[in-house]
Parts: structure tokens; sequence; C-alpha cells
């Protein structure tokens, strides 16, 4: 489990430095979405934006406009909004965030912070790396659960003799 966590994190720290390459203004925070805790993570470090940090230390996946809608969301400030993302609102730049979709379930969001509102192009690029990244994050997440399955017993949820060997030849 622990190699497939390793990847995850390596891949959400390539995504973020792509992002922050393709836009060099930007300050981006990749954000994951936890089901099971109910809870949106920023796995990537969360920038000077003070706002956005205090914003994702009681984040639910419904906090944030992209994920709750599914499509990627644009705010610039003063912009007016029927509705304010409870995450990038709090910040005083302009922000787009696109979520990750795999199969057509959001499993979390890149949220970029910048200093203008994005052109096409850019948005375009930001949209597309994301698409890009999504499935293999899913693939990543979905080994890391089947290495968990296969090291526990089922009913007491114990480590099983596979771990126990695993641990012993460590």
């Amino acid at each position: 489990e622990m190699v497939f966590r390793d990847a995850e994190e390596l891949l959400y720290s390539v995504l973020r430095k792509h992002v922050e390459h393709t836009i060099p203004t930007a300050e981006v925070v990749v954000l994951n979405r936890n089901n099971s805790a109910d809870q949106l993570e920023a796995v990537t470090p969360v920038g000077e934006s003070g706002a956005v940090a205090a914003a994702m230390l009681e984040a639910r996946p419904d906090s944030c406009m992209a994920i709750r809608q599914g499509a990627p969301h644009a705010r610039t400030p003063g912009g007016r909004t029927l509705l304010d993302c409870e995450i990038c609102g709090k910040s005083g730049r302009s922000s787009t965030c696109v979520p990750s979709l795999v199969s057509g379930e959001v499993i979390g969001a890149v949220l970029v912070e910048h200093r203008a509102p994005l052109d096409g192009l850019d948005r375009e690029r930001v949209t597309e790396t994301v698409a890009q990244a999504s499935p293999v994050i899913g693939n990543l997440r979905n080994l890391a659960i089947a290495e968990l399955h296969a090291a526990t017993d089922s009913l007491t949820g114990l480590p099983n003799r596979r771990a126990l060997h695993d641990t012993l030849r460590r």
C-alpha cells in the first residue's frame, strides 16, 4: 500500500508543478475527495493565501463548487455569482477550479489561483492536464485499496498471513 501512496503523492506533486509551469503566476492546490470521512483534503501544500488554508480546515466535498457541480468553476474578485464557493470564494485572487473526473465520478479537484482571469487557451490547458491525470489518480487509489484488502482479514480487519510475511521480510 505504501508504494501506491508514494506514487499517488508523486503524481499530485507533478500535476501541481505542471499546472504552475503552464501558468507561471499561479498557485495550485490539488484537492482530494475523501468520501468515507466526508472531507475535502489538500494533498499538496496550500499556498501563501491564508484564506484558502483556513477554508480547508473544515472543508467537505460540497464546499467546492467545481466538485459539487462536476464542472470547472471560475471566479474573479468582486464578480457576482449566484453561489459562492466556500474554498476559492475566501481568496482575494482570481481562481479556476477544475474537478478530477473518473468514469463520471468526481474524485477531487485542482484549484488554480491566479492574478488575472485565464484566457480560453490557459483554461483549456488546465482542464486537459487534470483530465489526463485523473484516471491515473483513480487507478493508484484502486491499487492501494486492493493492496489493503489483500493484506487484511475481511472479518476482523487485522493483518493477515500475507501481511505478516511481508512484515517479516522487511
